[in-house]
């Protein structure tokens, strides 16, 4: 059955929170609305027509494409990365702008890009996030010959820097970044030189490969990591060092104000960024009887390999992106939008 037109479009932001956001509960009604302006919004450049590459571009100024990244994104110098030769100014966050915080409730959309193209499409936004980032207690490891450091997750660069790992020579190693994400995570952190590559574990296992000569690898990494990660660095011959520095806590429930949608049936557009979270999703949806309640609804999955975790439920659409970055999850979202 076709979505009526008109009808309001929610999206819900799945993304990971931090423990500490725990301090500041979320209102049973908390949902945020599109402000009438996104003048003060850090990712404004963002349009209904926007580009696979538009994340990185509103961030950078330019297009991605091969070229390595020198200069932390604090600083207002020149900087570039790979997939991309860029300028990386400090970007506002969202607590800069009072438009888009309800009382009481201000979430992190500052380094989300696409609930920041949600808000430009006019959407609300249901925050529920899946999972909730904490910090392990660790020290730098006693780990000879590092040439390059490999992150696959902003959650690696978010414990790395809020352990003050981030600091002197460390800052200088070369990062290679599994996306475009995790790339301008690594930038703001400070580390001076930052590559990324397309998407998934085995471009960045070809990255590291082609431009590196022996030596070893240092992964940080959550306690849980895609299965494929691993073995595409053996693949490839790398020497690789794994590195947990955070775990990921599964959600036990939905928010209220979600559950409420979905006593609705409201039309909803809901990411998923990995296989863990679509299963934590499914398993809550089977639990509570709500196979259906998203027949109306678009799940965005980042790959193929994380459908088969919701494809149990009832779904208008299952979208799956051209790549598996964030710019493509946007250009994913757009499509939506068109079709809505």
């Amino acid at each position: 059955m076709a979505t009526p037109k008109n009808t309001p479009v929610i999206f819900v932001n799945t993304r990971p929170h931090s423990a500490a956001d725990e301090t500041a509960p979320i209102p049973a009604s908390a949902a945020i609305s599109a402000p009438e302006s996104l003048a003060a919004f850090p990712f404004a450049p963002f349009a209904p027509s926007s580009s696979p590459d538009t994340f990185l571009a509103a961030i950078t100024g330019q297009s991605p494409r091969r070229a390595p990244a020198h200069a932390p994104a604090a600083a207002a110098t020149a900087a570039s990365c790979s997939s991309a030769a860029a300028s990386v100014p400090a970007a506002p966050t969202v607590k800069d702008s009072a438009a888009l915080a309800a009382p009481d409730f201000v979430p992190d959309f500052a380094r989300d890009a696409l609930s920041a193209a949600a808000l430009a499409h006019g959407l609300t936004i249901i925050d529920a996030p899946l999972l909730t980032y904490r910090r392990l207690d660790t020290q730098w490891p006693d780990c000879p010959d590092i040439r390059a450091i490999a992150l696959t997750s902003r959650h690696a660069v978010q414990a790395l820097s809020e352990g003050g790992l981030i600091q002197g020579a460390r800052a200088k190693i070369p990062v290679y970044c599994v996306g475009d994400a995790t790339a301008i995570a690594a930038f703001e952190a400070g580390f001076e030189t930052v590559f990324f590559a397309e998407g998934t574990a085995r471009d960045l296992a070809d990255l590291l490969r082609d431009d590196l000569e022996g030596g070893t690898i240092l992964f940080p990494s959550g306690t849980t990591i895609t299965p494929s990660t691993m073995p595409a660095f053996e693949a490839a011959g790398l020497t690789v060092h794994r590195w947990p520095v955070y775990d990921m806590d599964a959600a036990a429930c939905f928010p209220p104000a979600l559950l409420a949608a979905l006593a609705q049936g409201a039309a909803m557009v809901v990411p998923f960024f990995s296989g863990r979270s679509a299963q934590i999703w499914s398993d809550l949806m089977m639990a509570q009887g709500l196979k259906a309640a998203t027949a109306q609804s678009w799940g965005l999955c980042i790959a193929a390999g994380v459908v088969k975790f919701v494809d149990c439920l009832d779904w208008k659409d299952i979208i799956v992106p051209a790549r598996p970055d964030m710019s493509a999850m946007v250009k994913a979202l757009d499509g939506v939008m068109r079709t809505a």
